[in-house]
């Protein structure tokens, strides 16, 4: 079944139209006609034997061949019959607008499973229930009961909100930008946004995806989704709901650090999405990628006829990390010679108040010609001399020789220079910093596009995963591993460890001594205790046997005061000097397991520095990680610290994902610390969570 019939049907059958202009069947029955779609269409009513022109049918029985699309606007019983039947006549797709299903509790519940059973003993797909419906402008097809419908275009929106797509379609009148396709998911039983966004990505008469998410089930499925889409369009996300209300409290600093919303930040930098913050940022978006095919933006010229303004965009430039152009001297003394000797001729270029359209036209014509600048922001403010329409007509000139956004600042007086802009093309924004924000999206789609690999550079063995399962399955009962056995699962994935051996006699120390070296540092192991600091369980810089064995006992005392369950004491070689990291992962519900990076210590919690990415992770993607925490300048050797070895942290990060991805009993993990010495990476410490 293809997802192109929900868009492109030959014929759409109604169940549940309805004469009543008070009723949801009345309102899509409207649109579809007075979209002017061309196909058939098939009208459901018992109780009516004609609306707006049309023949009804009784049921669906009655139709005379079974509908590309059918969309269903009567109560969820109805809903499940009418499939039913249709789907034996051979119909594949279906519209659910009906609500009344898992949105109102446990019997919704049923009632929706067996909607999507029904359909899928057809071979049939469903969308919704409880959505507004879908559009598609190319066709044209309207089958939603919006009040409005927007103009044609190349954007595509999806949601999990039909009260939102609503204010979107209002405000693309205003705006003049033109949709491509629409699409409210409502309860996505069936067809979820991984499922549009991948057929959107492919299809030619869209340029750009937004996409409103409360959430998704399928984490996996939709980083592939975006990804695919991300290589070809922006994707642009705004992802609500950022707080994970009610989460139990955690066993590990990892997952204490680690939120779902980090899981959905990692997911879509990793497959190249752009995600926003606000609904004005997916407006702004919509404007510059519906005008503009994706460029790199870095020297912008700002043109404007008053100082404040440009100063505010200047500010705006520096700190989304774009470029104020530098103008050469001889472009300034072309810009001097048709400007007033008042004008600045820097950038900002100030035409200053009494500037008319033409002068505005002469700046244009000079700085369009310099193919070192990316895009220009003319900035209009409207003072007693300012030809608005005409200076308007001037900018749209030149639309097609750079990148032009305009900020008309105003409403009422600007009003008919902005309708002249959006009828050209020219994306109009209310305020500077939008047109800034929009140049910034333009930039980091594509610096971000390609995302990053989804597969890790490291893969365990077969002959470590036996070893690691093994391991597991013996602490499996107690539903976690500290120390001991957790740093031989370490191991097992290619992280290097320190030398160690455990005793439980003292008499042991010696030969225990001979294997390490000195120094070495001892420490209580118990599978009671995951946090030896809680008992001052560990002792460091042990220089002799002497300090060896009076730690021993130091530790054996402090350990029988704490725990029933005493394994021994652990010596173990000293590790070089360096930085320590906390490198740790977290079995999301939705992405599987997702890492964190950030310096270890008793801040980490505090300060929460860290990164994420979701398994596997790649060497590149492990870089990223690496170089986006604040903290990144002392991995580096600041103030004469420690240089680490960034590949091999790289690696060791990649090589800590894919074991987070094998060891699917592993619900929560961490090394923590990670010591990162000059020629050397080595875990000092792990704990792991299982599932009992």
């Amino acid at each position: 079944m293809s997802i192109n019939s929900f868009f492109k049907p030959s014929s759409v059958a109604v169940i549940g139209a309805s004469a009543s202009e008070k009723k949801v069947g009345y309102a899509v029955l409207r649109n579809l006609i007075k979209s002017g779609y061309r196909g058939k269409i098939f009208p459901v009513n018992p109780k009516r034997r004609e609306i707006m022109g049309i023949n009804v049918y009784p049921d669906a029985k009655s139709l005379p061949e079974p509908p590309d699309l059918a969309v269903l606007v009567v109560p969820p019983a109805t809903c499940i019959k009418a499939i039913d039947t249709l789907g034996r006549k051979g119909t594949k797709s279906f519209l659910v607008i009906s609500a009344g299903f898992k949105e109102t509790g446990e019997e919704g519940k049923k009632l929706e499973k067996e909607l999507v059973e029904t359909a899928h003993r057809y071979g049939a797909r469903i969308i919704g229930p409880n959505c507004l419906g879908v559009m598609d402008t190319h066709t044209p097809l309207n089958a939603t009961f919006a009040t409005v419908t927007p103009p044609k275009g190349n954007v595509a929106v999806i949601s999990q909100s039909g009260a939102l797509l609503s204010a979107f379609f209002d405000w693309s009148i205003e705006e003049m930008v033109g949709f491509s396709k629409i699409v409210s998911m409502g309860n996505q039983a069936d067809l979820d946004e991984a499922d549009f966004i991948d057929y959107l990505a492919e299809d030619s008469e869209t340029d750009v995806i937004l996409a409103y998410l409360e959430g998704t089930s399928q984490g996996r499925k939709l980083i592939k989704a975006l990804k695919k889409a991300s290589q070809v369009k922006p994707v642009l996300i705004l992802k609500v709901g950022r707080t994970e209300a009610g989460a139990k409290a955690s066993s590990s600093h990892t997952g204490s650090i680690t939120g779902s919303d980090d899981a959905y930040k990692a997911a879509f930098r990793k497959a190249g999405a752009i995600r926003v913050e606000t609904m004005e940022d997916l407006f702004v978006a919509a404007k510059i990628f519906s005008s503009y095919k994706p460029q790199d933006i870095n020297n912008v010229v700002v043109l404007t006829n008053a100082g404040g303004p440009g100063i505010i965009c200047a500010d705006a430039l520096e700190a989304e990390g774009l470029k104020l152009a530098k103008l050469n001297p001889s472009t300034q003394e072309l810009l001097k010679r048709v400007l007033p000797p008042m004008a600045s001729v820097s950038n900002p270029v100030d035409v200053i108040g009494d500037a008319d359209a033409e002068r505005y036209r002469k700046a244009l014509e000079i700085l369009t010609d310099i193919k070192e600048i990316d895009a220009i922001i003319v900035l209009l403010t409207p003072q007693l001399m300012t030809e608005i329409a005409e200076t308007a007509r001037s900018v749209a000139k030149y639309k097609d020789k750079n990148l032009i956004l305009t900020s008309f600042m105003g409403r009422k007086r600007v009003s008919e220079g902005t309708n002249i802009l959006r009828s050209h093309g020219v994306p109009n924004f209310e305020y500077p910093e939008q047109s800034v924000y929009a140049l910034s999206f333009m930039k980091k789609y594509v610096n971000s596009k390609e995302g990053y690999p989804l597969s890790a550079d490291t893969e365990i063995p077969e002959v470590a995963q036996t070893t690691i399962s093994k391991l597991i399955e013996e602490h499996q009962s107690i539903g976690h591993m500290d120390e001991y056995p957790a740093l031989e699962i370490i191991e097992a994935a290619g992280i290097k460890t320190p030398k160690r051996v455990l005793v439980k006699q003292e008499e042991e120390i010696p030969e225990a001594l001979k294997i390490t070296g000195l120094p070495v540092v001892m420490k209580v192991s118990s599978p009671e205790i995951l946090h030896k600091s809680d008992i001052k369980g560990v002792i460091t810089n042990i220089h002799s046997e002497y300090e060896a064995k009076e730690a021993f006992r130091t530790l054996l005392q402090r350990a029988k005061n704490a725990c029933r369950n005493l394994r021994g004491i652990l010596v173990e070689e000293a590790a070089p000097h360096g930085v320590d990291i906390i490198l740790g992962f977290k079995r999301d519900k939705t992405f599987g397991p997702v890492l964190t990076f950030g310096l270890g210590g008793i801040y980490v919690e505090i300060l929460k520095d860290v990164s994420h990415g979701i398994a596997p992770i790649s060497k590149e993607e492990a870089l990223n990680m690496i170089k986006s925490i604040k903290a990144f300048p002392i991995l580096t050797g600041a103030r004469g610290g420690v240089k680490a070895d960034l590949n091999s942290l790289a690696n060791t990060i990649s090589a800590f994902s894919a074991l987070a991805l094998k060891a699917e009993a592993i619900i929560e993990g961490e090394i923590n610390p990670l010591r990162v010495a000059q020629h050397c990476i080595m875990a000092l410490d792990a704990r792991f969570i299982l599932t009992k």
